[in-house]
């Protein structure tokens, strides 16, 4: 689960009532269960020092409800920024963030982003749901192992599909995330701000893949 109170995250004072009440809940939910917070990293175009700041922001949170890991998003999915971004990792792991997240959303990112000094799941795709989807629309080596890849999908369906998540389970994705949340050419549609229509269908559907 990702939490992302302002494109990022905010201070303990300025977070609503409803983190407090919430999180905790998440990060006992079930034997897998991780909590996320957000960073952007703008496509290694963010200063350094914001990103630390971010990190460092999460890590002043309360134990009850302060994350388990980072999810570092806008990620460039190059070899010429690897170690930008195991650097984020190193410096997050060392906050006391113990699982970390690289998003490209790019199935060609380089292997050095699942080094195991770098990520621990990497979202290989994000974009449109698609029926049709499989294991051979991503990149998977030894290297780039499916049990570290993420997929992520929006415009989905209206109801939980069970038969997308079975393939992926099937073929050793790590993660996967279906919505029927929209994105479109408003500027202000978001696909991720809202749970799916079927997310106890999908829950369980991803716990039995």
């Amino acid at each position: 689960m990702i939490i992302n109170p302002d494109d990022g995250p905010l201070a303990t004072s300025d977070l609503g009532a409803n983190y407090a009440a919430c999180v905790p809940g998440l990060k006992t939910a079930g034997p897998d269960s991780v909590v996320l917070g957000y960073v952007r990293t703008n496509y290694g175009n963010q200063p350094e020092g914001k990103v630390h700041d971010d990190v460092d922001t999460y890590a002043t949170w309360p134990t009850s409800y302060r994350p388990t890991g980072i999810f570092f998003d806008e990620v460039t999915y190059d070899a010429g920024h690897v170690s930008n971004y195991t650097g984020y990792a190193t410096y997050a792991r060392s906050k006391g963030f113990n699982f970390i997240v690289f998003n490209p959303g790019e199935a060609d990112a380089d292997p050095g982003y699942f080094s195991s000094s770098a990520a621990d799941l990497v979202v290989t795709y994000e974009g449109p749901y698609s029926s049709s989807f499989s294991t051979s629309d991503l990149t998977i080596s030894p290297s780039t192992p499916a049990a570290k890849q993420a997929v992520l999908m929006y415009n989905g369906p209206s109801t939980s599909p069970t038969a997308l998540i079975d393939r992926l389970g099937s073929g050793g994705v790590g993660a996967v995330y279906i919505t029927d949340d929209v994105l479109n050419d408003d500027p202000e549609s978001n696909p991720w701000d809202t749970v799916p229509s079927f997310w106890a269908q999908e829950i369980a559907d991803v716990a039995a893949a």
